[in-house]
């Protein structure tokens, strides 16, 4: 599953996933994110992809050439 957003709103947190990375923030980046469910405490990974003009969020990501 793919989420869409508009890039101008989310440009603080790109800037937040990559302080916390130690990297520089780039307009096409991709961000994994692990965390432990509340729940179930199995662990889940957010990937955070970003571009020009929108965010994609989802489950995993797919590596392709551009």
């Amino acid at each position: 599953m793919v989420l869409e957003f508009p890039i101008k709103p989310m440009r603080n947190f790109q800037k937040f996933l990559a302080s916390e990375a130690n990297v520089e923030c780039d307009n096409h980046t991709c961000f994994l994110v692990e965390m432990r469910d509340t729940v179930t405490y199995n662990e889940k990974t957010v990937a955070f992809m970003f571009s020009d003009f929108t965010m994609y969020v989802g489950d995993k990501i797919n590596e392709k050439r551009w």
